[in-house]
């Protein structure tokens, strides 16, 4: 398994299929960066959650993320609605 790296946005227009390729690629950086950002706040919430035991969802809340954003490889979303067609399809 891989992480998608673009994302391919299929809409009708008035006469035609318009396809627009975005760089999944890129919202990777900016994840990372939230994710540092908040990182000592999950830490202290961790520390005072420890005594309580309930701590371990909020640690393994950073794998369940890279978990999902792997399975989203391959996902292929088409919603058909007034004979329009709208895909979502992430390689």
């Amino acid at each position: 398994m891989r992480i998608p790296l673009l994302l391919q946005l299929s809409f009708p227009t008035d006469r035609s299929l318009r396809s627009l390729w975005l760089p999944w690629l890129l919202i990777y950086p900016i994840l990372l960066a939230l994710m540092l950002l908040i990182l000592p706040f999950v830490l202290v919430a961790v520390a005072v959650l420890i005594p309580f035991g309930k701590a371990k969802p909020l640690i393994l809340a950073g794998p369940y993320l890279w978990q999902l954003i792997v399975a989203l490889g391959g996902l292929r979303i088409e919603v058909y609605a007034n004979n329009h067609k709208v895909l979502l399809n992430f390689i």
